[in-house]
């Protein structure tokens, strides 16, 4: 309605799939230890890697050349000695630069970064840290422990964590498969019960065919449920037996939505999800 001569151009994620697979060929001529966060981001442990290059900031340059001139798209990159700051290092200077953040430019870089920026710090999360007048690293770094803790909970301790540089966590291969989920967030709100029944019955048909392409199958259904006022829902069922047709599964999806949806209140989004899964040839003895 704001922009009636708009040209929306539709999603294509076969494309976006496909060009993520050919980026991540380009980061496994440097290394195997890889960490995919979307299609379009991933954590890169260089530390030891397949070319022998000393400098993880040659990589980082060497990969954006990589990207740009095989498939003309740009990237930025963030050099750190750990996951959490690179990740904050990478989106320092989008599109297509480079920052690099050394342990003894670290204190430095996190003082003054925005505090919405750190991993972890939602919507209503940073409404809270606003209320405790924090608003950018240093205004972390000054708060004890105690007082982040008792506010905020695990986060709390492990936001004094990191605004310190501190962030042990490895980067962690992608392990197998161990859920298959797909979502539908709406442009409006959802007030009809039949157009949920539809949409239901949609996602899990989706989730199906993927399932099948991956020759996968489960025991678990989860159903997802986002209202107008974005609080979320959740709820699951397990079968003693795996499912076997997408009859099933709409059936267990809806039987869910039943328990607990109020379509009165307006449905933002539905997703549904299948876990507790294995190959389709393993068998249960």
């Amino acid at each position: 309605e704001l922009c009636p001569e708009g040209i929306f151009v539709p999603a294509n994620f076969d494309l976006y799939r496909e060009t993520s697979r050919q980026i991540h060929e380009i980061f496994r001529r440097y290394t195997d230890i890889i960490q995919p966060l979307s299609l379009d981001e991933a954590y890169l442990d260089v530390t030891t890697n397949k070319k022998n290059i000393k400098s993880a900031t040659l990589i980082a340059r060497e990969i954006q050349r990589a990207i740009y001139d095989e498939l003309q798209l740009t990237s930025s990159a963030g050099v750190s000695y750990n996951k959490f700051i690179a990740k904050l290092a990478s989106d320092y200077k989008k599109p297509a630069g480079v920052t690099v953040v050394p342990p003894n430019k670290s204190h430095e870089f996190l003082m003054k970064m925005d505090i919405k920026d750190f991993s972890g710090v939602g919507v209503k999360t940073l409404e809270k840290m606003h209320e405790f007048e924090i608003f950018n690293g240093q205004d972390l770094y000054d708060k004890t422990e105690l007082e982040l803790s008792e506010r905020f909970g695990k986060l709390g301790h492990s936001l004094f964590r990191r605004v310190r540089g501190i962030d042990d966590s490895p980067v962690e291969v992608e392990r197998e498969r161990k859920s298959l989920g797909k979502e539908r967030t709406f442009n409006e709100d959802i007030i009809r019960d039949e157009e949920v029944t539809t949409f239901l019955r949609y996602i899990s048909e989706e989730v199906f065919a993927a399932l099948r392409a991956k020759e996968m199958h489960g025991k678990t259904v989860v159903l997802k449920v986002r209202y107008s006022d974005f609080e979320t829902h959740t709820r699951r069922k397990t079968m003693l037996n795996y499912l076997e047709d997408e009859d099933e599964l709409f059936s267990i999806v809806y039987g869910l939505w039943l328990e607990m949806g109020d379509v009165e209140r307006g449905i933002r989004l539905l997703g549904v999800t299948m876990t507790n899964l294995d190959p389709i040839f393993f068998e249960n003895i």
